[in-house]
């Protein structure tokens, strides 16, 4: 599963960061292009991606985690369509 997200601030952080170390499989936040990555489970790593990469942070994980995540989940595409309607 790869999905856009957004953390904004660091209670979002420590939040999404709790959620994750919850699940025993590897969850990572990357980069747009693939450039940067870190693993999800890190606080200093979420507080990284909020950061430095603002609104081009993205969720990559083995599985479907989206009922989990979904209050991170950024439902609009780029192009201003929304993608969960």
């Amino acid at each position: 599963m790869r999905c856009k997200i957004f953390l904004t601030g660091q209670r979002d952080c420590l939040d999404f960061c709790q959620k994750a170390q919850g699940f025993d499989k590897e969850i990572f936040l990357i980069s747009k292009n693939g450039k940067y990555r870190v693993n999800a489970k890190s606080i200093m790593g979420c507080m990284l991606a909020s950061a430095e990469w603002g609104d081009d942070i993205w969720m990559e994980c083995e599985t479907d985690l989206y009922t989990a995540f979904e209050r991170w989940i950024d439902e609009a595409a780029d192009d201003g369509n929304f993608v969960h309607e």
